[in-house]
């Protein structure tokens, strides 16, 4: 018999009616479970090629393999952990609904942190976006902090930022994020783009790529390898950080380290400056 998992993180059952308020995955579906991080599980699911997760938090930091036993002995038994009773069909794992919250027994979880979904046959294409593309409107880029995703970004910052993008497990395959820049950053300024916890590197072959001009101002390549977990844009004058350098970022798997990254940076000023201190980093 086919069992199947049933998650909700929505607490009203008035607002139970959005993508990520509730989900039910056919028990075949699971393909990984993992810590990540003290107090969390997160279950990774495919269906007909599409990857959906949710992250479970825990009672007890540290308790994943307890949490990790409870379930796949109630999907491979049909009975509970510790009771061993039978369990029915549509198998609980976590409903968060005020009143009437409902936890797999025996498994430790406190609540349903989050549930990630992508519609059966919505994501055929995991290539960088195009900039401008997907009919989105930028969004103006201002202090420093988590990007969007799905969204195109224009930056016109001269100071100095930090801006970090989401977990890859938190999003969905196909995510997509760009930034276009319509000004210099300013001499010996640093703007970063870092990878979010537990996401630990890029996706292995994301690439930097700084535009030559001439022999002193040569083209630069770098290419990403493991812990590489962020991207570093020096501005300098008649140097690095110029208008028309641009970010695109895309989830290749909607796990973790899924996120890739194609950066392309441009000169400004009389471009005449070697490029220093633009590349990625660990």
């Amino acid at each position: 018999m086919e069992r199947f998992l049933y998650f909700r993180t929505e607490a009203t059952t008035a607002n139970d009616d959005a993508t990520g308020d509730s989900a039910i995955f056919p028990a075949s579906s699971l393909i990984a479970m993992e810590p990540t991080t003290d107090s969390e599980l997160t279950m990774y699911f495919s269906v007909d090629g599409v990857a959906s997760s949710v992250i479970l938090n825990l009672t007890t930091a540290n308790t994943h393999l307890t949490a990790s036993k409870a379930i796949t002995h109630s999907i491979s038994t049909g009975k509970s952990f510790t009771n061993k009773r039978y369990l029915p069909a549509l198998i609980i794992i976590a409903n968060d609904t005020t009143g009437a919250t409902e936890y797999l027994e025996g498994s430790g979880i406190a609540s349903c942190g989050s549930i990630r979904t992508a519609a059966v046959g919505s994501v055929t294409s995991y290539r960088f976006p195009d900039m401008g593309s997907g009919n989105v409107a930028p969004t103006v880029l201002g202090a420093a902090g988590e990007l969007a995703v799905n969204t195109h970004h224009t930056c016109a910052i001269t100071a100095a930022r930090a801006y970090t993008i989401p977990r890859a497990s938190i999003s969905n395959k196909g995510d997509w994020i760009t930034v276009l820049y319509l000004a210099n950053i300013a001499n010996a300024t640093v703007h970063t783009y870092t990878v979010s916890s537990p996401d630990a590197q890029f996706a292995l072959g994301s690439h930097l790529r700084v535009t030559g001009e001439d022999d002193d101002r040569i083209a630069v390549i770098d290419t990403s390898v493991a812990n590489d977990d962020g991207v570093q844009i020096a501005g300098r004058t008649n140097g690095d950080g110029g208008i028309g350098t641009y970010l695109r970022f895309v989830n290749t798997t909607g796990n973790v380290n899924g996120w890739a990254v194609d950066c392309v940076v441009e000169g400004q000023g009389a471009r005449t400056i070697p490029s220093a201190d633009t590349l990625l980093t660990s």
